[in-house]
């Protein structure tokens, strides 16, 4: 590590004592504030940022090591006996200098330390921690206090996410078209348009069941659930929705209860058994995909590269940018723009103007 927290006297995490106002277990405080964040996916990310040694949403012991490229801030804070709660500004600012030159051991990244936008948000969610820490004052002060722009830690005004190019995505398609085995090949092409068409989010997408599916003014549409637990409608187009249908026919044939039959609500992509799709699994799908439709670097395609080839598809076809925010869930516009709200419009939606292009790139 190019860069050394200044050790401390304090005694190691967890169960130390808080340097002003009494005795606070630090793993009671991190799960009182990370459970004031409705949303799993913020949970983990800013768990995983402070190094937490249970998993947040399972309570399971974990192995921290791998977290942050091995600088997750708590682990690193007990290497160097430095207390949390006693950090200063001088050892936020070594922390965030390791993080940038500090190469990964594994991933796509690997050989090359995080990128300016991991930086930025790592620096988020510790901003987030002590700011919630003055607040129930644990501490004086936060030890958070950097200059972004001097660090040229601000978010970027584009998103380094890629964006699949039209033939890649056309060649993706083909690929789910023909997937092998047949058994799971009405789920790879449904799950890939619903993605490709509505640019849902990947836990979005896993959370989604059959009975998320309606119809308004005659239009199919779809709950999704976004961040912060928030609910949002997206178009289904037409060609999508009949390889919705006959994925949950083929899934039906097998025993399982799909939307009308007997029953609760049926995840809408599940495994064989019946159990919804995790992250993972999805993730697993779509690289697999990638890789048999011949894309360069197929670990780099992820369910958020679709998202963001969604949004590149729709600017690229003339869709407005209030259309997409409302599609992508977006609470600013700022976003959108970075990835390339007036009531949805169904003519003018990302789903019905990308799903016609793919049905007749798809020879439908």
């Amino acid at each position: 590590m190019s860069a050394e927290l200044v050790p401390h006297t304090v005694g190691p995490l967890p169960s130390t004592a808080a340097p002003a106002g009494g005795r606070h277990d630090v793993d009671i405080d991190l799960a009182e504030w990370l459970l004031e964040y409705r949303s799993d996916n913020t949970r983990l990310t800013y768990a995983n940022v402070l190094g937490t040694w249970w998993h947040p949403l399972t309570g399971q012991p974990r192995d921290t090591s791998g977290l942050l490229n091995g600088l997750a801030w708590l682990p690193l804070c007990e290497r160097a006996g430095l207390h949390p709660y006693e950090a200063t500004r001088r050892d936020v600012l070594a922390w965030l200098d390791a993080l940038a030159t500090t190469p990964q051991q594994r991933g796509r990244g690997a050989g090359q330390p995080l990128g300016k936008a991991s930086r930025a948000n790592a620096l988020s969610a510790l901003a987030a921690y002590y700011g919630w820490l003055v607040e129930r004052g644990r501490i004086g002060s936060t030890p958070v206090v950097v200059n972004r722009g001097r660090l040229e830690l601000r978010v970027p005004q584009e998103s380094p996410t890629r964006s699949l190019s039209e033939g890649e995505v056309v060649a993706m398609l083909d690929a789910a078209a023909s997937w092998s085995p047949a058994t799971t090949r009405p789920r790879t092409r449904a799950l890939l348009a619903f993605m490709l068409t509505t640019g849902c989010r990947v836990s979005e997408v896993c959370a989604l069941t059959t009975d998320d599916f309606s119809t308004d003014q005659g239009k199919r549409v779809a709950r999704l659930r976004a961040k912060g637990e928030r609910v949002h409608q997206v178009y289904v187009d037409e060609w999508v929705y009949q390889l919705l249908c006959d994925y949950w026919a083929d899934r039906a044939s097998g025993g399982l209860v799909v939307a009308g039959q007997q029953g609760a609500a049926q995840p809408a992509f599940s495994t064989l058994p019946g159990r919804p799709l995790t992250r993972t699994q999805v993730v697993r799908i779509v690289q697999a995909v990638a890789r048999r439709a011949g894309l360069t670097n197929p670990e780099s395609v992820t369910p958020h590269v679709l998202r963001h080839t969604n949004a590149a598809l729709a600017d690229a076809l003339g869709v407005p940018l209030d259309q997409q925010q409302r599609q992508l869930g977006h609470r600013s516009i700022s976003t959108t723009m970075r990835y390339g709200a007036r009531r949805l419009s169904y003519d003018a939606s990302p789903a019905r103007v990308i799903g016609a292009w793919l049905a007749a790139r798809a020879g439908e």
